[in-house]
C-alpha cells in the first residue's frame, strides 16, 4: 500500500451526469429524493430536461408563470410544480406526456409554502411558514387527502434527506434564547409520519473546544449569531444524524461540526460528537459510508471524520480529530470533442476559451484522435465558488453544467493511517472493506508485533460478536416500522447490539461499540487469509531447503568420491560414499599384483583419501551449522505462528465466541513439527486446546512423529464419555485386545461387542493365549445370550472357529459352563 500514500482518497465519479448550466433562459433543480437534475427552459415551453445516474427524459410544459420548483415521484408518475408562493400544482406524468393536474393550497391561507418533498410515491409533505402538511395523492387519479399536519410556528427553512426518510425544519421561535435555533425533527415514510422531540443548537461555543486565546464565550448581545440552511444536513452516519456546522464567532476560535444522533433511550437527538475541524472559512459537508467528509474552500482540502474512533470525553460529549491527514480532491478534466471546422461543443459558450491563447491560460489540453475529430481535456476547477454540495456525496458544478458522485478510495485512505489498530477500527465499519481488512492483519502478523495483533484481534472479535448478536436479535425481535425502526415492546429491549449509537461513555473507550460492522472477520477468513499462509510460507521455505540440501549433498559426493561405479544407482546414491570410503584396501588389491606396488599404491590411496575425509567432515560442519540455523528460524517462524494462534484463540473465547476445531489442530500440528512437545502437554493438561474427538483424530494420526500421541488421544477420547466405539478403535488397531474388553466391560458395552472384530484383531496378535481368551470369551457371551451355540452363521466366524480348532481341538460345551 506504499504506493497509494500520496494519492488522493477522494475523486469524483468518472462518467458525471452532465446538464445544461444556468443561464438566463435555463434553470436547474436538483431533487434530493431520486438525485436527478432537472433543466428548465423559458419555463418549460422550450423543454425540461432530467437527468440522473440512470435517467433521461425531456418533454414540454406550458408556460403558467415562473418555476420556483419542481420535483417528480420516486417512480416518476406525477409531477410537482410550485409557482406560487402559497400553492403548487401536481400534474400527472407518463412517457414523456404531462396531462392536466390539480392544484394544491396550503391549509392555513395566510402561510407561504416554503418547499415540497416526495416522502414515498403517494405521500407528499408541503414545509409552509406555519407547519407541516402531510398528504396522500391517490394513484387512479391526481386526488390529494390531507393526512396529517403539525404545527410549528416561525418556521424559516427546513433539510430533507431521503436516505433517512427525515424531514428537519429551524424554527426562529421555538428557542429559548437569542443564540439558540430550534430544529424540529420529523420522519416520513410511505403511510408514516412521526414528529420527534425538537433539538435546540447553542450557536455559542460551549467551552468543550480548545479555546486558543481563552477568553470566555461572548454573550447573546456580542453580535448577531444565526444559523442558515446552508449549514445544517442530514445524514446517515451509522444511524441518522443531524449535522450542525458552528462557525467561529471570533478568531480566536474555529469552526466545529456538532453531531446529534437520535439515541436509542430517546425519542429525540442529542449532541453526542463534536467534531474540531481547526479551521475557519466557507465549508461543505458530505457523507460517505457513515464518514463524514468536509470540505474546506479556502485550502481546497477535505477533512474525513469517523465518530466511532473518537474516545476524548468533556462533558459527555465525545471530540472528533481527524482520521487522518487532510487531502485534496484527486484531479479531475472534462473530455469535450470538437470538430476541427470550428463548430463549438454543446457547452463552448460556457466554458470553451474563446481564442487559441485562451486554451493554454485556463489549462485545457487538445489530442487529436484521428484525422478530423479533437479530444479536449477542460481541468475542472477543484473546490469551485460554484460548487454546490448535496447529501450524501453528491456534487454540482452548476456553471460546467456537471453532477458528479463523490467517492472514497479506501486503499489509498487506509494507506495514510500509521496506526494500525486504528486503521481496522476503522475498516470494520466500512463496507467491501473485508479484503483490505484481512490484508492490514496479515501485513501487521508479518511484521510480528504480538502486541499490537491482541487489540487487533480483539476489536474484530467484539465486531463478529455484535453481527451475531445484532442477528439472533432479528431473528427474535418483533415487529419493524419504517426505515427498520424498532416500535418498542419486546422487541426493543432485545436488540441492545444492533442500536448502532449509544450514549458516550466516561470510560475514554470506544463510544459507538455498539456498532454493527460492515465487514465482518469470521474465524475461517482469518485462517484462509494470515495463518494457513503462514504455515505454508514455513512448509514452503522447509521443502525448499531440504531440496537444497539434497543437492548440495548429492554434488558432494560426486565431487568427493572418486570411485568407478558398475550401475548409475551407485553414482546417484549419497548414502555409498561411506562404504566406498571404507574399503580402501580392496581397491588396491584389484589394481595391483606386487607387493611394492600394493603398499605405494595403498599409501597413495590414503593419502588422497585424507584430503577428501577432511573435506567431506568441514563440509559437514558447515551444512550441519547451516542446517542448525536453519532449524532455528523454521522453530521460531512455527512458535511465532503458534503464539499467533493462541493470541487470535483467546480473544475468541473473551468476546464468547466458538473456537473452530481447525484452529486447535494447526496449534497442535505446529507444536508436533517443531518438537515442542511439553508445550502440547501443557496446552491439553490445562484444557487450552478443548477435547474434542476431530482433534482426537490428529493426535492418533501423529503418533508415528509422537508416540505418546495416542495416549493423548485415549485420554482425550475418555474425558469426552462420549466416545467408547473410537476409543475400542484405537485400542484394537494398536493390538491392545484386552484392553479393549476390559474397557468395554467397565462401560457396559460387552454385549454390543462384535465377536468377529476382536478374534480378527487376536489372530493378528500372534500371541495364542490372547486368541483363547477372546475365542472363548465370547462364546460364552454368545452362549448366555442366546441360549444355543456360541457361533451363528450371521458371526461370520467360521475362520476363527476353524483356527481354535486347528490349535486347541474340539469346541467344548460352553452351554455346561454357562449353566454351571
Amino acid at each position: 500500500m506504499a504506493e497509494n500514500e500520496d494519492l488522493p482518497y477522494l475523486q469524483l465519479s468518472e462518467n458525471p451526469v452532465r446538464f445544461e448550466p444556468v443561464s438566463r433562459v435555463t434553470n436547474v433543480f436538483f431533487d434530493g429524493t431520486t438525485k436527478e437534475v432537472v433543466s428548465v427552459r423559458g419555463g418549460g415551453t422550450l423543454g425540461v430536461v432530467v437527468q440522473g445516474l440512470h435517467t433521461k427524459e425531456a418533454f414540454c410544459m406550458e408556460d403558467r408563470g415562473t418555476i420556483t420548483s419542481l420535483k417528480f415521484a420516486p417512480n416518476h408518475s406525477r409531477l410537482a410544480v410550485q409557482r406560487t408562493p402559497n400553492s403548487l400544482e401536481l400534474l400527472p406524468f407518463n412517457a414523456g406526456e404531462v396531462g392536466s393536474g390539480v392544484v394544491v393550497e396550503c391549509k392555513t391561507k395566510s402561510a407561504s409554502l416554503l418547499g415540497f418533498v416526495w416522502a414515498d410515491n403517494d405521500d407528499l409533505v408541503l414545509v409552509t411558514s406555519h407547519g407541516i402538511e402531510f398528504y396522500h395523492v391517490s394513484r387512479e387519479r391526481v386526488f390529494v387527502r390531507l393526512v396529517r399536519s403539525y404545527s410549528v410556528p416561525g418556521c424559516c427553512w427546513f433539510v430533507w434527506s431521503a436516505e433517512c426518510h427525515m424531514l428537519v425544519v429551524a424554527s426562529s421561535s421555538g428557542a429559548t434564547a437569542p443564540a439558540k435555533v430550534a430544529l424540529f425533527p420529523f420522519q416520513f415514510a410511505a403511510n408514516y409520519s412521526n414528529k420527534m422531540q425538537k433539538c435546540v443548537v447553542d450557536l455559542h461555543d460551549s467551552g468543550l473546544s480548545s479555546s486558543r486565546g481563552g477568553r470566555p464565550p461572548p454573550s447573546a448581545g456580542d453580535g448577531a449569531l444565526e444559523l442558515s440552511e446552508r449549514d445544517v444536513c442530514v445524514a446517515f452516519v451509522y444511524r441518522p444524524a443531524i449535522l450542525v456546522l458552528r462557525h467561529p464567532h471570533d478568531l480566536n476560535h474555529t469552526a466545529q461540526l456538532l453531531v446529534f444522533t437520535n439515541l436509542k433511550d430517546s425519542s429525540g437527538f442529542k449532541l453526542t460528537h463534536i467534531c474540531q475541524l481547526e479551521l475557519t472559512g466557507r465549508f461543505a459537508v458530505n457523507v460517505i459510508d457513515s464518514l463524514i467528509i468536509v470540505h474546506h474552500q479556502a485550502s481546497k482540502v477535505s477533512l474525513v471524520f469517523d465518530v466511532a474512533l473518537g474516545t476524548e470525553m468533556r462533558q459527555d460529549v465525545c471530540l472528533v480529530y481527524p482520521a487522518t491527514r487532510p487531502a485534496p480532491i484527486r484531479p479531475f478534466c472534462l473530455e469535450e470533442p470538437s470538430v476541427t471546422s470550428g463548430v463549438p461543443s454543446a457547452h463552448a459558450d460556457q466554458t470553451a476559451p474563446r481564442t487559441p491563447g485562451a486554451a493554454a491560460a485556463s489549462g485545457r489540453r487538445t489530442s487529436t484522435t484521428d484525422g478530423s475529430a479533437l479530444v479536449t481535456q477542460i481541468p475542472c476547477q477543484l473546490y469551485a465558488p460554484t460548487w454546490v454540495v448535496f447529501q450524501p456525496s453528491v456534487i454540482i458544478d452548476a456553471r460546467l453544467g456537471c453532477l458528479w458522485n463523490l467517492q472514497l478510495d479506501l486503499p489509498a485512505f487506509a494507506a495514510t493511517f500509521s496506526d494500525s489498530l486504528q486503521l481496522i477500527s476503522c475498516l470494520l465499519n466500512r463496507r467491501h472493506a473485508k479484503p483490505l481488512l484481512l490484508q492490514t492483519i496479515r501485513r501487521v502478523t508479518e511484521r510480528r508485533a504480538l502486541h499490537i495483533l491482541g487489540p487487533c484481534f480483539d476489536v474484530l472479535n467484539a465486531g463478529y460478536r455484535r453481527h451475531l448478536d445484532a442477528l439472533c436479535a432479528q431473528a427474535q425481535c418483533g415487529a419493524t416500522g419504517p426505515m427498520g425502526i424498532v416500535l418498542g415492546g419486546v422487541g426493543s429491549n432485545l436488540m441492545p447490539s444492533t442500536s448502532p449509537l449509544l450514549m458516550p461513555s466516561r470510560n475514554g473507550g470506544n463510544v459507538l461499540s455498539t456498532i454493527t460492522p460492515a465487514a465482518v472477520v469470521e474465524a475461517v477468513d482469518m485462517y484462509q487469509s494470515v495463518l494457513a499462509p503462514l504455515m505454508e510460507l514455513a512448509q514452503n521455505s522447509t521443502v525448499k531447503h531440504n531440496a537444497h540440501s539434497q543437492a548440495a549433498k548429492i554434488n558432494t559426493s560426486s565431487e568427493v568420491v572418486k570411485v568407478d561405479a558398475s550401475s548409475e544407482s551407485e553414482k546417484l546414491n549419497p548414502f555409498l560414499e561411506h562404504e566406498k570410503l571404507k574399503v580402501p584396501s580392496e581397491a588396491v588389491k584389484l589394481s595391483s599384483s606386487s607387493e611394492i606396488s600394493d603398499k605405494m599404491q595403498a599409501v597413495n590411496l590414503l593419502d588422497a583419501s585424507e584430503p577428501d575425509k577432511s573435506l567431506k567432515k568441514n563440509s559437514a560442519v558447515k551444512d550441519g551449522k547451516s542446517n542448525d540455523a536453519f532449524s532455528e528460524a523454521m522453530d521460531e517462524s512455527i512458535n511465532y505462528l503458534v503464539s499467533v494462534t493462541l493470541d487470535y484463540v483467546r480473544s475468541l473465547s473473551a468476546a464468547g465466541l466458538p473456537v473452530p476445531d481447525f484452529l486447535h489442530q494447526l496449534i497442535v500440528n505446529a507444536l508436533l513439527n517443531t518438537g515442542n512437545f511439553f508445550q502440547l502437554h501443557q496446552l491439553l493438561q490445562f484444557h487450552i486446546v478443548p477435547d474434542t474427538k476431530p482433534l482426537a483424530c490428529v493426535l492418533l494420526s501423529r503418533g508415528g512423529v509422537y508416540p505418546a500421541c495416542v495416549q493423548l488421544s485415549l485420554d482425550m477420547l475418555c474425558r469426552l464419555r462420549t466416545a467408547h466405539e473410537e476409543i475400542i478403535e484405537v485400542l484394537l488397531a494398536n493390538k491392545l485386545v484386552t484392553a479393549a474388553l476390559r474397557y468395554a466391560r467397565a462401560n457396559g458395552l460387552e454385549d454390543q461387542l462384535s465377536c468377529r472384530k476382536f478374534l480378527e484383531a487376536a489372530l493378528h496378535t500372534g500371541d495364542d493365549a490372547i486368541f483363547y481368551s477372546v475365542f472363548t470369551l465370547f462364546a460364552l457371551r454368545n452362549t448366555r445370550l442366546r441360549g444355543s451355540r456360541p457361533f451363528t452363521e450371521s458371526d461370520h466366524c467360521e475362520t476363527y472357529i476353524q483356527h481354535y480348532k486347528k490349535t486347541f481341538g474340539s469346541l467344548p460345551d460352553y452351554a455346561a459352563s454357562v449353566q454351571s
